[in-house]
């Protein structure tokens, strides 16, 4: 796992240092899918809560449902309701 996280943290840098926003929106969920399998959902939901940002801004509408869902999910499961809800209006 350390090797994906070097892999996905220089895939982060290089595309912000690119001005690539679909390519960071895409490093920063793998992140968060990462964090994930690790079973660390607090850091899992705030790479996707960037993720989704950045979906946001960039306009890639397409990408945001799945990683919404994941993100309302890990945040049920630590039973963090108001931003779950807040996570569900978005969509």
């Amino acid at each position: 796992m350390i090797k994906l996280h070097r892999i996905f943290h220089s895939a982060l840098d290089a595309s912000r240092r690119q001005n690539l926003p679909l390519n960071e929106a895409s490093a920063l969920a793998n992140l968060g899918y990462l964090a994930m399998w690790e079973e660390r959902y607090d850091e899992s939901s705030e790479w996707f809560k960037l993720a989704i940002e950045k979906s946001q801004q960039s306009g890639a509408q397409f990408a945001l449902p799945r990683r919404l869902a994941i993100s309302v999910g890990i945040t049920l499961q630590w039973a963090d309701f108001e931003n779950a809800e807040l996570m569900l209006n978005k969509a």
